[in-house]
């Protein structure tokens, strides 16, 4: 079984390495030859139609790599951390695509209870990429709260996301990944990084080099989709 991954960065080749892992051969797509098996005009003459197709190249990039990947008639579509305004999920498709983001898969969140009364997200990144990491904030956001809200962050600062919930995201030396939350019935201190751990109340759980991203493909690859985002 083949998927099609169009980019050729340090992700793109990470969801390949996982793809390997459960039996997919991915097939990459984009300029730099070194990686990419084909270019995005020559994937359109090639024989790997009607298969999943992955878009992890840089997210201003994923619309124009959405509309162009159509042609393939891909089964389903998953794009890496979703889009770059609201105004490109307006896209109408007639296949699923779903947005990727590996930290719903975490089980710290499996951990929480009761129903939320206010979340704070306080992350420092290591790298000057604020749009990506904000991304995941507002994905997990949407997903412990099962609304669907759009914030689309670019630079660093303090945000509001809605009555409920707020994040501070800057850029530092290290990564440090914080999410303090309030329940009616309990009061939850999680970590996210290398390990990720969750206190709540008198109890603690830590998961140590827990592979988020694994989770999720082994996850796509029986179907289970419930976790991700539909676009």
């Amino acid at each position: 079984m083949y998927a099609v991954i169009y980019g050729t960065g340090k992700w793109a080749q990470l969801l390949g390495s996982k793809l390997k892992t459960v039996g997919i051969e991915p097939v990459l797509v984009g300029s730099n030859s070194n990686v990419a098996s084909y270019t995005r005009e020559s994937i359109l003459e090639s024989e790997f139609k009607n298969c999943p197709i992955f878009i992890a190249s840089k997210t201003v990039d994923h619309y124009n790599d959405l509309i162009h990947c159509l042609k393939l008639n891909p089964t389903v579509v998953y794009i890496e951390k979703g889009m770059s305004s609201s105004n490109e999920r307006l896209i109408n498709v007639t296949v699923p695509v779903f947005i990727l983001s590996q930290y719903r898969f975490s089980e710290v969140f499996s951990k929480l209870k009761g129903q939320i009364i206010s979340c704070v997200y306080d992350w420092t990144i290591d790298r000057n990429n604020v749009s990506d990491w904000a991304y995941h904030i507002i994905s997990i956001d949407n997903y412990i709260k099962k609304l669907n809200n759009q914030l689309y962050i670019k630079e660093e600062g303090e945000y509001t996301i809605d009555s409920v919930s707020t994040l501070t995201i800057r850029v530092g030396n290290t990564r440090h990944l914080n999410i303090k939350i309030k329940t009616d019935i309990s009061e939850a201190d999680i970590q996210l990084g290398k390990t990720n751990s969750i206190q709540i109340n008198n109890e603690h759980f830590e998961f140590a080099d827990e592979d988020c991203l694994g989770k999720q493909i082994a996850k796509i690859v029986v179907n289970e989709i419930e976790v991700l985002e539909r676009l």
